[in-house]
This record gives C-alpha cells, structure tokens and sequence, in this order.
C-alpha cells in the first residue's frame, strides 16, 4: 500500500534549537541555549577560561553591541564594526549626529568583551558566558603583571589559572566595578569545562544578523528612524480659488496709559513766545522853569506851555540835577568815662501838617511858605 504522504526531514540544528529554546522574549545577541553571567553587588568570585577558537590572542573576544534597539529594546551586533557591512543603527546614529540630536549617544555601539568563565560561588552551573566592559578588563589586565619583578599571570591557565574577585556600586546605567582583586594561590579548571568551550568557541555563539533583521527591529511598532525614500504626492487639478471677502477696517485700539506718557515725555517743548517790546512814546517836552532850593535844583513836573493854560507858577517837584549831600560828620573815638546822666527828653510838640497847595499858588507856593521861617 503506497501512501501519498511524504516526509520532510529537518536539520540537527533545528531540533538542538528547539530543546533548548527559553520562555525570555528578550532579543540578544547570544544564543539562547548560553547561561549568562550577572555580576551582584558583592562578593563576585570568578574564573576566566582559555581561548578556543584560531588566532586568539586574548581569553575574551571583542564585539561591538547596539543596545535598547526599537521598541522590544533589542540589543545587536553592530554589522560595520564587527563585519565591516552595512549597519541600519550606525546610520541612524550618523543623522543625528550631523542634526545636532541629543540622543544620538544613544544609537552608538558599545564595546564589550566576551569570555567564557566559571562562577566559584554556583559552580553547579557549569561556563556560562559574559559579555563584560572593556573597562573591566582593561583593569584586570593590568593587575595580571607584576609591577616590581615584571612577571606576568596567566590567569585563564586551566591549571595554574587565578580566580578574580570585585564589587559592584551604583545602578545601571552608571555602574563601577570595584575592589578588583587576582587570587594569591593558582585554582585548576575541570575537564568537562574545558571540553564545553573546546565545542563552543565564544564566537559560535553569537547571533549575527542581516541589516535587513536590524532594519526590522529598528523599525518595528512605531515610527522609522531611518530614511525613507520619498513618496509621489498625487496633486489634485487647480481649482478657482473664491475670491477673497474683505475683511473690516480693523477698530483701532486705544493708546495705553503708559504710552501716552511716553509721548508727552518725548514730545518737543512748547516754543515760547517771541517777546515784542512796547511802541515807543514821543517824549514829553517838560517845562524849563528852575528853581535852587537847600542846594537842590529842582524843576518843573508841567509840560512846557503849562502857562497858557491858566496856571501862573510852575509846580518844581522834578530834579534836574544831582542832589549835593553834606558830608559825614568824623567818628569820634569813645571815650572810657563815666556817662554823664542822661537828661530827660522833652516831648515833641506835633506839627501842623503843611498847606494844602492851591490852584494859584501851587506846589511851589507851598513849599515857600513852609520853609519861610527857617
């Protein structure tokens, strides 16, 4: 009896992938079926393993890691530094950068060192993997050299290896490994480790992918961050646009306070009238009639022709002349005697006031007439 039925065999890959395939949704850059290292807060005690693959010149492989990639934060290899390829992250970081973006940092690749190692606080555990900072191993690398004698430690030696101890302060992203320490006595490595990593070499077990899959998570489940070619905007036909309804004389706004005194400060001054002198009188022709009186020349305050009009003498209260002053009399020296008694004085009879001048008389009548007794 034939069947129709034909049976497709799959890979041993596919079936090893698949028994060891994990709940974490977490997309790395290691293979799943790896156990990974976390460094705790204290008392970290490991041991690194040798290398395994050709060509090596150091127990831990360099990579380059793009974390927090789209919106599953994936975390990459990054295809320029690792396999000189194109890198869809690299050239999002190259167009913020050149725009000025504040987190273009945030799409650059991290350097990491990968290394086979032993936990000596959960050796049950069997070589885990662990992709420490660069930083890390810059520093242990200098502690493998003995500065007085020159002597170098070969600390992933299986047999006459070093463990390593240190300290972790702060939180992530800003985490310090402290307290770095090599062990004084040599520690040995099982076989069943070193056949492990015999098997796996440290770079069999990261996951390179295309710039295609990168582009992918980049992009996935929300906006791209990388450039799209543009799309062909289909434009409508020109239509008549309405003409335009005019729009209301706009009411002008009342001036503020502040800048109506603005403008009065800044306002010119007000121009001040041109003064105009008075018309000038003709003089008045006064009467020539003199008379010397006390040694004062005195002349007539009438108009000249004062005589036609009916008065007969003139009226002299006008000077002509300067008035001559008698002089001081000399100070006298006090004398430093006794004062003489004062005597009483008199009382002083008033005086009559003096006539009134008449039309025929005068002033000047009048003034004959009050001084003709002295």
């Amino acid at each position: 009896m034939s069947r129709s039925f034909q049976y497709q065999q799959r890979q041993p890959d596919a079936w090893q992938g698949r028994a060891e395939q994990t709940g974490s949704n977490f997309i790395g850059y290691i293979k799943d079926s790896v156990k990974t290292y976390s460094a705790k807060k204290t008392n970290n005690w490991i041991r690194h393993l040798p290398p395994t693959w050709p060509d090596a010149k150091h127990y831990g492989y360099d990579i380059w890691v793009h974390y927090g990639v789209g919106p599953q934060n994936a975390s990459v290899l990054c295809n320029l530094k690792m396999y000189n390829e194109k890198c869809s992250v690299c050239e999002a970081y190259t167009r913020a950068d050149a725009e000025g973006r504040e987190d273009a940092y945030d799409y650059k690749a991290g350097r990491r060192v990968l290394c086979w190692l032993i936990d000596r606080n959960d050796e049950a555990q069997g070589v885990i993997a662990w992709a420490e900072p660069w930083t890390f191993d810059r520093d242990v690398s200098k502690l493998c050299r003995d500065r007085q004698t020159g002597e170098l430690y070969q600390i992933d030696h299986p047999d006459v290896g070093y463990d390593v101890s240190f300290d972790v302060e702060g939180e992530r992203p800003n985490i310090k490994y402290v307290g770095v320490q090599i062990a004084r006595r040599p520690s040995p490595v099982s076989d069943a480790a070193l056949d492990f990593i015999v098997k796996n070499p440290l770079p069999s077990i990261l996951i390179r992918r295309t710039y295609e899959e990168v582009k992918a998570l980049f992009e996935e489940g929300g906006p791209s961050s990388v450039a799209q070619p543009p799309q062909q905007q289909v434009s409508a036909p020109p239509q008549q646009a309405p003409a335009p309804t005019p729009l209301p004389a706009p009411t002008p706004l009342p001036t503020p306070p502040w800048e109506q005194q603005a403008a009065q400060q800044t306002a010119p001054p007000p121009q001040q009238p041109v003064y105009a002198p008075p018309p000038v009188q003709a003089p008045i022709n006064y009467c020539g009639a003199t008379v010397t009186f006390q040694g004062n020349a005195l002349g007539c305050a009438l108009e000249a022709g004062h005589q036609q009009r009916g008065i007969v003498n003139c009226d002299f209260q006008r000077m002509l002349g300067p008035v001559q002053q008698a002089p001081p009399p000399p100070v006298q020296q006090p004398q430093y005697s006794q004062p003489a008694p004062v005597a009483p004085v008199a009382p002083v009879a008033p005086q009559a006031p003096p006539p009134v001048a008449t039309a025929e008389g005068g002033r000047a009548a009048a003034l004959r007439q009050r001084f003709a007794g002295r």
